[in-house]
């Protein structure tokens, strides 16, 4: 016999999101196919060269962190992010590099729950801020994150050397 079960509303409520550090060992080969997912979202794929292997040195030697959120053991978003340093205020600040859920699951929380693991993290270890970037075409992406407490600084834009570019020493 089947059993359907109805919330009040008779819409069967959503299993919670989960939000954790990755599990290397089984959860590599899906961030890595997530980071790749964002840079064709970005419209930058041809520049996206890394590999399982170097992902997963940069998360073993802790250059970089990985969160991962999870509905039902699915991975359906990811943010990674490092520490950097802020002269003005003589603080850690985290880095948060990438930000991304998979087209099916946005506006499920996971970003949401990303950003406030993140925030949690940052409260927790005495950082001065969480600071990252956002295309200023992404308008979405700007409410998104005005509408969890961020300011969007227009004054400010990224400049980039490339590696082919850097001079030798």
């Amino acid at each position: 016999m089947n059993l359907t079960v109805r919330s009040p509303t008779g819409i069967a409520p959503m299993p919670a999101m989960q939000v954790s550090p990755i599990e290397l060992e089984t959860e590599l080969h899906a961030v890595h196919r997530l980071l790749r997912d964002k840079a064709a979202f970005d419209g930058d794929l041809a520049s996206f060269t890394l590999t399982p292997a170097e992902l997963r040195a940069a998360i073993a030697d802790e250059r970089t962190h990985v969160l991962v959120a999870r509905r039902d053991m699915e991975i359906v978003g990811i943010a990674t992010y490092c520490e950097t340093y802020s002269t003005f205020s003589g603080k850690p600040v985290l880095w948060l590099d990438d930000l991304y859920v998979s087209q099916e699951y946005r506006r499920s929380g996971a970003g949401r729950a990303l950003l406030r693991r993140l925030q949690r993290i940052a409260a927790a270890g005495g950082y001065a801020r969480v600071d990252w970037i956002v295309d200023r075409s992404n308008a979405s992406g700007i409410a998104f994150y005005e509408a969890m407490g961020a300011t969007v600084l227009d004054a400010l834009c990224l400049a980039r050397v490339g590696h082919l570019q850097v001079a030798p020493a």
